[in-house]
C-alpha cells in the first residue's frame, strides 16, 4: 500500500511541475469554494444574531407594558391581577437574560467565524503567491 501511495505521490508530484497552472487554478478554485463556505456560515450566525435582536427589543417593551399594569393593577388595588403579571413579568425576565446570553455568544461566534474566514482567504492567498512565482 505505500508502495503505490508513493507512486501517486511522485506522479501527481511530477504532473505539479510540468503544469504548475493547474495547481494555481486548483488552489483557485478550492479558495472560492472555501469563501463561499465562510460566507453561508456567516450569513446564518448573522441572521441568528439578528433575530435575537429582535426578540430582545420586543421582550424589552413587553416588560415595559408589564411594569405599567403591574403598577396600575397595585394603585388600584387589584392585587390579584398584579401578582399574575407580576409572574409574567418574572418569566420574562429570566427568558430576556437567556436571550441575553445566546446573543452575546451568537456575537462573539459571527466574530470568530468572520476572523477564521479571514486568516483562510489571507493563507489561500499566500499560498497562490508562492505557487505563482514558482
Amino acid at each position: 500500500m505505500n508502495w503505490i501511495r508513493g507512486f501517486f505521490g511522485l506522479f501527481i508530484k511530477g504532473l505539479e511541475q510540468d503544469k504548475p497552472e493547474y495547481l494555481i487554478e486548483a488552489q483557485k478554485e478550492n479558495l472560492r469554494t472555501q469563501v463561499q463556505k465562510y460566507n453561508e456560515n456567516l450569513a446564518n450566525a448573522a441572521a441568528f444574531v439578528e433575530r435575537l435582536k429582535r426578540i430582545t427589543k420586543a421582550d424589552q417593551q413587553k416588560e415595559q407594558e408589564l411594569s405599567t399594569k403591574i403598577k396600575a393593577n397595585l394603585s388600584v388595588g387589584n392585587n390579584q391581577v398584579a401578582g399574575q403579571l407580576a409572574l409574567q413579568y418574572k418569566e420574562l425576565k429570566a427568558r430576556m437574560t437567556e436571550n441575553a446570553q445566546q446573543l452575546e455568544m451568537a456575537e462573539n461566534n459571527y466574530t470568530k467565524l468572520e476572523r477564521t474566514r479571514d486568516t483562510a482567504i489571507r493563507e489561500a492567498e499566500n499560498k497562490l503567491m508562492k505557487l505563482q512565482n514558482k
